[in-house]
This record gives C-alpha cells, sequence and structure tokens, in this order.
C-alpha cells in the first residue's frame, strides 16, 4: 500500500510539474543596433499556443545581450509594427 502511494504520489508530481512549462516561443523578426552600439532592438513574434493570438513585441536590449523566451518590455501589440532609431536613446514604432 505505501508503494503504490509513493508512485502515485510521484506520478502526480511529474504531471503538474509538466504543466508549468512555458509553452511560448519568439521568433525574431529582425534585430537593429543603437546608433552608438550599446543596445539592440528585437522584434519579434511570441507565440503562447493555439487558444491565443500571436503578438508582436519590442525588446531593448544592452549590446550582447541575448533575448529570452520572454515578453518585450517596449512594446507590445497584435499589429504588424516597423521600428527603427531616432538617435542613441530615442527610437520610433509606426
Amino acid at each position: 500500500m505505501k508503494k503504490l502511494f509513493l508512485i502515485e504520489s510521484l506520478v502526480l508530481v511529474m504531471l503538474l510539474s509538466s504543466c508549468s512549462n512555458n509553452i511560448c516561443s519568439n521568433e525574431i523578426r529582425y534585430s537593429l543596433d543603437s546608433p552608438n552600439g550599446e543596445y539592440t532592438a528585437y522584434t519579434f513574434t511570441r507565440n503562447c499556443g493555439s487558444t491565443t493570438k500571436k503578438g508582436y513585441h519590442l525588446t531593448i536590449l544592452d549590446e550582447g545581450e541575448h533575448l529570452k523566451n520572454k515578453s518585450g518590455n517596449i512594446f507590445v501589440t497584435y499589429h504588424k509594427f516597423e521600428f527603427a532609431w531616432v538617435n542613441e536613446k530615442e527610437e520610433s514604432v509606426n
């Protein structure tokens, strides 16, 4: 009886831990370095499965930092957009 309870408990833990996996994924559309080279802007789509809409995201990171599987940190929309650097500290989103 104890052995069966232990096996059931392990199976339950495995099932619950597999439910918490991140099903979202990012696909980079393009990246663009700032004029002074300090930052890199990434525009990407984020897909979190068939029950959600695909989102379009903008993230700006320090040069050399890699895009992680997270939402954008500057701009998020459900519509395609274009990005450009205006200068070292300003950007334009259309």
